[in-house]
């Protein structure tokens, strides 16, 4: 629980990073958007007919940077995907706040909470890796115990194709 609550800050983090970055306040928020259809797979060819499996193919390999790869980087590169995520959340957010209907940004939206949640449970994951990684430096062995059950993983893959279900209808 302390690592996701740890990897939640990192997300937070690049949400705040955003907000600091970007002067909005010039742009004019408009209400009467409700012609605007964007979809983002449409412009992408390599995706046509294959949404599904496009977004679940780009998240599993987002859930593998936070977790494995994290993992043996110690939790540096788990912390720096978790943040640059909360960021592009935020420039996401902040482009639809001024391009489209709020009902439009809500439906867009209804994977999110499943999306979040198996990333914090992979970052979980990756984050454990600065065990394995100060018992290597401070005592120049390799603890295979500290290593965590591949099983963890099974739970927010399925998460994410809960999501990448949701995404698409």
């Amino acid at each position: 629980m302390k690592n996701k609550c740890i990897a939640f800050a990192f997300f937070l983090l690049g949400i705040v990073l955003f907000i600091i970055s970007k002067d909005t306040s010039q742009l004019p928020i408009t209400t009467d958007n409700s012609e605007i259809k964007i979809s983002f797979y449409e412009s992408m060819e390599a995706f046509q007919g294959y949404e599904f499996i496009g977004i679940f193919l780009h998240n599993i390999v987002v859930g593998i940077l936070l977790s494995i790869i994290g993992y043996f980087s110690g939790g540096f590169l788990t912390s720096i995907v978790l943040i640059w995520n909360g960021f592009l959340v935020a420039l996401v957010y902040n482009i639809g706040i001024y391009q489209l209907p709020l009902d439009t940004i809500l439906y867009a939206s209804k994977h999110v909470p499943f999306e979040v949640y198996a990333f914090l449970v992979f970052a979980d994951f990756g984050l454990q890796g600065r065990f394995f990684i100060t018992k290597i430096l401070k005592h120049n062995e390799i603890d295979f115990s500290l290593i965590p059950n591949y099983r963890k993983l099974l739970f927010p893959t399925v998460l994410l194709v809960i999501s990448a279900f949701l995404e698409t209808i």
